[in-house]
């Protein structure tokens, strides 16, 4: 699908259809436009299921079976450990050490109240029961048939809560968004000195899924931030690869190439995206028109659940060795990845009547204040350089090949960006 903007600023969203048929010599071009609605688009872009506390599903959208392959209403019934593949083999209670799907949810729905568009990497394929799944993957043919039915897949939580007369609030009802990953697009404005002051132009082009953030995070950031692509408004419009790159100006280009950028998800694991930049026209400030579509959509992270309640630390110290949980870090920076917490939800968050816990507003602004107040212990003396962007600029400095510390052009206050300046050959993700 595809949005119009009317005369009165009203966005339209629209499915094209093209043909085309030869007329003597030519070729003529029909466009065929449908005006369509923010929910059909939505749905033929994800898979909408609301569960209850412990993942089982107990309604489906009717999203069109080519989205994933098949039709919703085969995972009425089931639970999602029968069909991501970030929770296979994941008991629904009484796992050890909290490794259950009623833990693991409610440490997702903590962390998608603090931050409402976390989102998280995993597969999608047709539910089949643990044994099922082991039996498959032990036969080369049915592991290739497996895998080839799995599809790549973005997992998002919609929260609905409720309060009682005490203040004490609950969980009345949850959806998990299941998102086709290859379709995930994304758009974003960059002003003439390089910032982004825009992010989204609709439900349908967000860039924070891209890299498990809320989109607003992007905003008054470089795009080198987050990707290994020119941190200036005239590199990402000239290709440097090109023979008489160094004559040309950005007044004479409209539209930049088309790059290949590896970034770092917010679960700690590389992102590829395609990067091309369009100077927009009419009137007000220069700005370019980034797009920003997914290149290789990744499956789930096989510890998954481990990173998402710490447990691998927890082995670590147990055998010896204290170090973090591989990509632990803050869910709104790009190099974090799912932060070390408990197995019991921050704030103890309730589910309807299941004995999870439950917490007040007070509690969990109380909460919110102390995560404020380790975000500020964190920062250096270097201008209030944070160490995570230390570790992010780190990481794309290694992988783009540049070494240069100093790097080109002015951060946002005080912050020194990337020069990035080569890209013969962007390296494949770690």
């Amino acid at each position: 699908p595809v949005v119009f903007i009317s005369q009165q600023r009203v966005l339209i969203p629209a499915k094209l259809e093209i043909t085309s048929r030869e007329q003597g010599e030519d070729n003529i071009y029909i466009v065929k436009v449908t005006i369509s609605n923010f929910v059909e688009s939505l749905n033929n872009r994800r898979l909408s299921l609301k569960i209850d506390s412990l993942g089982n599903v107990l309604e489906a959208s009717d999203t069109p079976q080519f989205v994933f392959g098949f039709k919703p209403a085969v995972m009425v019934g089931r639970n999602l450990n029968h069909c991501l593949d970030v929770f296979t083999g994941i008991p629904i209670k009484g796992g050890e050490h909290g490794l259950d799907m009623q833990h693991i949810l409610a440490d997702m729905v903590s962390k998608t109240l603090e931050h409402k568009d976390s989102s998280w990497r995993c597969g999608l394929h047709l539910p089949m029961k643990a044994e099922d799944i082991a039996a498959a993957k032990s036969n080369i043919i049915q592991a290739n048939m497996l895998a080839n039915q799995t599809r790549a897949a973005l997992l998002t939580l919609e929260i609905n809560e409720q309060e009682d007369n005490n203040g004490m609030v609950s969980v009345s009802s949850m959806t998990a968004h299941l998102w086709r990953a290859e379709q995930l697009m994304g758009v974003v404005e960059v002003d003439k000195q390089g910032f982004i002051v825009k992010a989204g132009c609709c439900a349908l082009h967000q860039p924070g899924p891209l890299f498990g953030v809320a989109s607003a995070s992007l905003l008054r950031t470089k795009l080198s931030k987050w990707l290994n692509v020119p941190s200036t408004y005239e590199g990402l419009l000239i290709d440097q690869k090109k023979k008489g790159a160094l004559k040309r100006k950005a007044a004479d280009v409209k539209i930049g190439p088309l790059r290949h950028a590896v970034g770092r998800h917010n679960d700690g694991d590389p992102v590829s995206v395609t990067v091309q930049a369009v100077v927009r026209e009419g009137t007000g400030p220069e700005r370019l028109v980034v797009k920003l579509s997914m290149e290789k959509a990744e499956q789930g992270n096989p510890n998954f659940a481990r990173r998402l309640l710490g447990l691998e630390q927890v082995e670590d110290s147990e055998a010896g060795r204290i170090s973090p949980a591989p990509g632990a870090g803050s869910a709104e920076s790009p190099d974090g990845a799912i932060g070390q917490k408990s197995m019991k939800p921050r704030g103890g968050v309730k589910f309807g009547d299941d004995n999870v816990g439950s917490t007040s507003m007070n509690d969990r602004a109380a909460s919110e204040d102390a995560g404020t107040e380790e975000e500020e212990e964190n920062m250096n003396d270097d201008g209030g350089k944070s160490r995570k962007d230390d570790h992010i600029s780190d990481w794309v400095r290694q992988a783009s090949g540049v070494t240069d510390e100093t790097g080109a052009g002015g951060g946002y206050d005080g912050e020194e960006s990337m020069a990035m300046t080569n890209f013969d050959g962007l390296p494949p993700p770690p």
